[in-house]
């Protein structure tokens, strides 16, 4: 579950400030070149994934249920559940972000579907679910999905 948009949202960025502190984060669980320049939002892929120098495997949906009302990110797009237009712009931001930062050899499991973390082996794209997905990414590359290893339920 890559936390993407979400730094744009009230009181957000102060809370993940605060988990970068808590885990000590500058001490070396991310890139150093990232926290050296970004601090905390290194905690969010849109930001720590230009500083991965190996291939990445992205499990993510494009509608976390934890994501409310506001911002989408730095798209411009306002979100809002009750606003099936602003959820599927959001939705849109999100894949066109996903593909132009993880590339093959880089693979992403992007469903459509309203959750944060868990279901992942309920969802299938392609008729894989994400096991099968990243099996095969792994013991075979992203050539060997479909979409180059960017599937996409969206």
């Amino acid at each position: 579950d890559g936390n993407y948009p979400r730094d744009g949202k009230e009181d957000y960025g102060a809370r993940m400030q605060q988990m970068y502190l808590f885990m000590n984060s500058s001490a070396g669980i991310f890139s150093t070149q990232c926290t050296e320049v970004l601090g905390y939002k290194c905690l969010f892929a849109l930001y720590m994934l230009p500083y991965i120098k190996t291939p990445v495997f992205a499990l993510n949906s494009a509608y976390d249920a934890t994501m409310g009302n506001g911002p989408c990110g730095n798209s411009g797009i306002t979100f809002n559940w009750s606003n099936a237009t602003s959820v599927n712009a959001c939705g849109t931001y999100i894949r066109t972000l996903m593909r132009k930062l993880l590339q093959p050899p880089s693979a992403v499991f992007l469903d459509a579907c309203q959750h944060h973390c868990g279901e992942w082996n309920s969802i299938h794209i392609h008729n894989i679910d994400s096991s099968v997905a990243f099996t095969t990414w792994y013991t075979k590359g992203s050539g060997a999905l479909p979409d180059s290893g960017f599937l996409d339920q969206g």
